[in-house]
């Protein structure tokens, strides 16, 4: 959710296509929402019994988040991520959840380590929304 259709090669996009895999980019949430879009991804996903999934902070705006090497101009705004990142904790098959993508060295500001103590805010309240 939220790639750059800039961020990938046209092959890695086909790939991930042809494996199966729901493909939302960042102008598709912009259009429809975090909400919509993580709809769509849990949906998909249903039929598991248990979920690991892998939270790349790059794909939040580089204005927002300067402390990711693959961030890019016209990525997600964060607070779209941290919703989505909320909504993915609270679906009860969801069993680990990491954060990756991120070096706090490249931000002297600590805006990323700001949103990235968020996301872990957001993360344990969605684990703590589960029924």
């Amino acid at each position: 959710m939220g790639l750059a259709p800039y961020a990938n090669s046209r092959v890695m996009h086909e790939d991930a296509l042809a494996g199966g895999q729901l493909v939302l980019t960042a102008n598709d949430v912009r259009e429809n929402g975090a909400a919509w879009a993580m709809d769509q991804a849990l949906a998909r996903l249903e039929p598991l019994d248990a979920i690991m999934l892998d939270c790349d902070i790059d794909v939040i705006d580089r204005s927002q988040f300067p402390g990711a090497p693959g961030a890019r101009a016209g990525g997600l705004p964060n607070l779209d991520f941290l919703e989505a990142a909320k909504l993915a904790a609270a679906f009860p098959k969801v069993r680990v959840i990491d954060l990756t993508e991120w070096d706090p060295l490249l931000d002297p500001t600590d805006l990323s380590a700001l949103t990235a103590g968020g996301w872990l805010a957001e993360v344990l309240s969605g684990f703590e929304e589960r029924p």
